[in-house]
């Protein structure tokens, strides 16, 4: 009876493990689809794109190219984190994990460089991802990610002609329209292209990335209860999202809604000097309210803590004019 249960137990082990084991098929359908995932470029696809490609390591551990997937996937959770200027050191650290690993295994397959790609360029080493772009272009001349990297390490210019081959190869290609709006509304001051690229990655996968970045341009176009919508949309999607709150706050303030702006900004010491802003507008809130003793204090909180910041000149001398002002009365 003993043996009769041992040999019950061993083999439920057996059959259990073997379940874990997958085809080539299937191995190959997790990557793809995870390939897939991964290039919507917001947080649901970077999820399911992770799930897919550990799911392929628990089965075969030298699969090379689930640890590129994951390589790219969290170097562009650890790019948008910092752009979003939430915490983005642990991203990065494990895409160099995961790199390192697929490097060991291949390291001249063009996932593995792909992705190693990827990484410079979201760690802005513009000149080593160039110099690996070139390589892959070689190979593929014609291939719409490579070009993109090409495009994206050679300065991200609008005007040059390799953006227009990517979009016209793929043009739902998220990233390509998220960079090209970035390119034309913060180096040529283009909002209505910057406008027009944001809403075609919307329409394809869409994220609270791109309705933050699209109410931002809004704003600067005095289009402010416009941008509030996008702000709201984003929230939505990620209540977490600081700074489409503090954008919200902003755009708040600009129609006089003072209180509704206040309540936006103030979110906790350590968020709120990651985001400088807040304490001016928090100043001006107070300012229009009448508090004169709180606007003199965030005026001056806002100036202890960008002193050195030069591109938060223009605020830093309002502030100081407006401190002047508050003085006096």
């Amino acid at each position: 009876m003993k043996h009769f249960l041992l040999f019950i137990i061993i083999s439920f082990l057996v059959s259990t493990h073997s379940t874990s084991v997958l085809s080539k098929e299937n191995i190959n359908k997790l990557y793809e689809d995870g390939r897939e995932s991964f290039l919507k470029f917001n947080d649901e696809g970077f999820k399911e794109a992770i799930k897919n490609y550990k799911k392929i390591i628990d089965s075969n551990p030298d699969y090379t190219k689930a640890y590129s997937g994951l390589a790219e996937t969290y170097s562009f959770i650890g790019y948008f984190n910092k752009e979003a200027k939430n915490e983005y050191e642990n991203d990065f650290n494990l895409s160099y994990k995961y790199i390192n690993k697929a490097i060991s295994l291949d390291p001249e397959n063009k996932d593995v460089l792909r992705a190693i790609t990827y990484l410079h360029l979201n760690l802005n080493r513009p000149n080593d991802a160039l110099n690996i772009a070139r390589k892959l272009l070689q190979k593929e001349p014609e291939n719409h990610e490579y070009l993109f990297l090409y495009w994206a390490a050679d300065g991200k210019k609008p005007e040059d002609n390799k953006i227009n081959r990517v979009l016209d190869s793929n043009p739902d290609f998220v990233i390509a329209h998220l960079e090209l709006a970035k390119s034309y509304y913060r180096r040529r001051g283009n909002a209505a292209m910057a406008i027009h690229h944001l809403k075609k990655a919307i329409d394809v996968s869409d994220s609270p990335i791109s309705r933050n970045m699209l109410g931002k341009v809004y704003r600067s176009k005095s289009l402010v209860y416009e941008s509030i919508e996008e702000f709201n949309k984003a929230l939505e999607m990620n209540p977490s999202y600081t700074q489409a709150r503090v954008n919200k706050g902003i755009s708040l303030f600009y129609i006089q809604r003072y209180n509704e702006s206040i309540k936006a900004l103030v979110i906790n010491e350590k968020l709120n000097e990651r985001f400088p802003e807040t304490y001016y507008f928090l100043g001006s809130n107070y300012s229009k309210l009448g508090n004169r003793e709180k606007s003199i204090a965030f005026y001056k909180k806002f100036i202890k803590i960008t002193k050195g910041q030069s591109k938060y000149n223009y605020y830093i001398n309002e502030a100081k004019n407006n401190l002047a002002y508050l003085n006096q009365s």
